[in-house]
């Protein structure tokens, strides 16, 4: 028990640091999801900042900054689905905890129960044998 133990802690540091590479930023996590919500991702932000930059270029300036600003939205639109794809790679991890973990504890609790129980009965039985053995 004491191994599956220490693989489970094991398994719990491991998700955390799979997802906070997957998300670096915490306040994405935070909100239970793993992809930034369109316009929070960097790359949204800079195509945003682009988009605004290429009104003050002139004409033929703005055909190249487009192009970069079309890049970078669908390089978001890659990075959203790829950390969505990256977390459910990692879902099997993460129910370990919740269902098979909490599977083991209740088991063991009830095991330690029964155990407990037996050696109380062993223990009233040895004691009503070494009351007989001397009443007689």
């Amino acid at each position: 028990m004491q191994k599956y133990d220490s693989y489970h802690n094991s398994v719990s540091k491991l998700v955390d640091l799979l997802e906070a590479v997957n998300q670096p930023d915490p306040n994405v996590l935070a909100t239970g999801r793993v992809e930034c919500p369109p316009d929070e991702d960097p790359l949204d932000k800079m195509k945003k900042a682009l988009e605004a930059f290429q009104e003050s270029l002139s004409p033929e300036k703005v055909g190249p900054v487009a192009k970069i600003c079309g890049i970078l939205e669908n390089a978001a639109k890659c990075k959203r689905d790829y950390q969505i794809k990256k977390r459910a790679c990692i879902r099997h991890l993460r129910r370990f905890d919740t269902l098979e973990y909490k599977t083991l504890v209740e088991n063991r609790e009830n095991f330690n129960q029964y155990v407990f129980f037996l050696g109380s009965l062993w223990s009233t039985r040895f004691y009503l044998m070494s009351l007989e053995r001397k009443n007689k």
